[in-house]
C-alpha cells in the first residue's frame, strides 16, 4: 500500500495509475459519443424515437449479460479480457470512422456500433472497478472509487465539449478516429498492468453461482436497497440524456456545440462533487451521500426540463452532476464494502444487471417524447424517479438511516 495519504498518494502506485488512467481515456470516449452519436443520429434521422433507440442499444447489454459477467470473469483473466475488449473497440472506432469519411455510413452502422460498445461498458462495475478495489485494498476503497469517480465526472465534462466540437467543425468522422486513439491508448495501459487477481471461488454451473449471489444479496437490506435506487436513477433519470441532444437543438435553439457546453455542465458539477467525495468521504456518509446524491439528481433533471432557457438549464445540469457525484462514486462502493470476497464478482454483475435496467427507461422515454415532446418525457420520467426513491427509503430503513456498509459485510455469508 502507499505510504503518501489522501486519494492523490494512490497515483503513486504504478499499477493502480494505470489501470485509472485506461479509465480516463475510454470514459471520456463514452461520453463524447453519448453527445456526438445523439446529435448526428438527430440530425440523420430527425426522430427523437430514433435517437433514444440507439442509446437503448448501447446500454441493452449490460442489462442482458451484466449478471452473467460478474460470474463469468470470476473464470477469466481480467486483464486479458479488458485488453481485448478495447482494442475491439479502437478497431470498430476506425472502421465506422471511415465508412462516414467515405459517406457510407448507416444508422444501422452507428446502432451497432453502439450495441458492441456496450458490451465493453457491461463489465466496467466487475472488471474494471473492481481490479481497482482491489489494487488499492479495502482500507483506501473509497479513495480509490472517489478518486475514479472524479476522473469520470471530468470526462462528462470534457468529452462532451470535445464531441460537440469535433461534430461541429471536423464531423463524426473526427470522433470516431478519437474514439480509436483513445480505446487504443486505454488497452496499452491496462495491458501494461502487473495485476494479480484474489483468489477465485467460482466452481461448478455458472447458472448456480449467480443464483448463490443473488442469495447473498437477498440476505442484505443495504444491498438491495442499494440496488433498487441504481434501478430507479437508470430508468428514470439516466435516460434523459438520449432526449439532451432533441432538447437542445427543438426546444432551446442550440447547435452542436453549445449542445456539448449543456451536457458538459452536468459533468462539471459532477466532478466538483467527486473530488468532495474523494477527499472527504467515510464509511460511514457512503449511504448518506447515494441517497442525497440520487434525490439531488433526479431534481436537478426535471428542473432542466422545466427550465425552457439555456441560462437555466445550464445551473440545472450543474446541480444535478453534482448529485450524480455522490451517486455514481457510492454505489459501487457501498457495495464492494458490503460484500465479502467470496461474493464480490457476482454481486457486482448483478450490479451491472441494475444499471443496464437503462433500456427500459429509454424506451418509456422514446414512446413519451414521440407522443408529449422531449422536455415532457423528461420531466414526467424523473418526477416518477422521485416519487419512487421515496418508497425506497420507506421500505428500506437502512438507506434512510445511513448504515454502514462494512456491518453489512461483517453479517457473514
Amino acid at each position: 500500500m502507499p505510504d503518501r495519504p489522501g486519494p492523490l498518494g494512490l497515483l503513486f502506485v504504478r499499477d493502480f495509475r494505470l489501470a485509472w488512467l485506461a479509465g480516463s481515456a475510454a470514459s471520456c470516449m463514452r461520453y463524447l459519443e453519448i453527445l456526438s452519436i445523439g446529435v448526428y443520429v438527430y440530425q440523420l434521422s430527425g426522430s427523437p424515437f430514433t435517437v433514444a433507440m440507439v442509446l437503448f442499444l448501447r446500454m441493452l447489454p449490460a442489462f442482458l449479460f451484466g449478471a452473467f459477467a460478474g460470474a463469468l470473469v470470476e473464470r477469466l483473466d481480467r486483464q486479458r479480457f479488458l485488453v481485448l475488449g478495447l482494442t475491439g473497440l479502437s478497431i470498430m472506432s476506425a472502421v465506422l470512422g471511415l465508412l462516414v469519411a467515405s459517406d457510407l455510413i448507416r444508422i444501422w452502422h452507428v446502432a451497432l456500433g453502439m450495441f458492441l460498445s456496450g458490451l465493453l461498458w457491461a463489465t466496467d462495475h466487475p472488471v474494471r472497478r473492481a481490479m481497482l478495489g482491489e489494487i488499492a485494498g479495502l482500507d483506501r476503497l473509497g479513495a480509490a472509487t472517489g478518486l475514479d469517480s472524479t476522473t469520470i465526472n471530468a470526462m462528462r465534462m470534457v468529452g462532451p465539449l470535445v464531441g460537440g466540437t469535433l461534430l461541429a467543425t471536423i464531423g463524426m468522422h473526427g470522433a470516431y478516429f478519437l474514439g480509436m486513439v483513445l480505446y487504443g491508448l486505454a488497452a496499452l495501459l491496462i495491458g501494461a498492468v502487473h495485476f494479480r487477481s484474489l483468489p477465485r471461488s467460482a466452481t461448478g454451473n455458472l447458472i448456480a453461482n449467480v443464483r448463490i449471489g443473488l442469495g447473498y444479496i437477498r440476505s442484505r437490506p443495504l444491498i438491495v436497497g442499494t440496488l433498487a435506487y441504481t434501478i430507479i436513477m437508470n430508468m428514470f433519470a439516466f435516460p434523459y440524456t438520449s432526449m439532451l441532444p432533441v432538447i437542445a437543438k427543438s426546444d432551446l435553439g442550440l447547435g452542436a456545440f453549445l449542445a456539448g457546453v449543456l451536457m458538459s455542465m452536468e459533468g462539471a458539477g459532477a466532478f466538483l462533487g467527486a473530488l468532495f467525495v474523494a477527499w472527504r468521504a467515510t464509511p460511514t456518509w457512503f449511504t448518506r451521500l447515494y441517497v442525497g446524491g440520487s434525490l439531488l439528481c433526479l431534481a436537478g433533471i426535471l428542473t432542466f426540463a422545466l427550465s425552457g432557457r439555456f441560462e437555466m438549464a445550464f445551473l440545472a445540469l450543474f446541480a444535478g452532476g453534482l448529485g450524480f457525484a455522490g451517486f455514481g462514486a457510492m454505489q459501487g462502493t457501498i457495495v464492494f464494502a458490503a460484500t465479502p470476497p467470496e461474493y464480490r464478482q457476482r454481486v457486482l454483475g448483478v450490479l451491472a444487471v441494475c444499471i443496464g435496467s437503462g433500456p427500459i427507461g429509454i424506451l418509456f422515454m422514446g414512446t413519451l417524447a414521440h407522443s408529449l415532446g422531449a422536455a415532457t418525457a423528461v420531466a414526467i420520467s424523473s418526477s416518477l424517479g422521485i416519487g419512487l426513491a421515496v418508497v425506497v427509503l420507506v421500505f428500506w430503513p437502512a438507506l434512510r438511516r445511513g448504515e454502514d456498509p462494512r456491518r453489512t459485510a461483517e453479517m457473514g455469508s
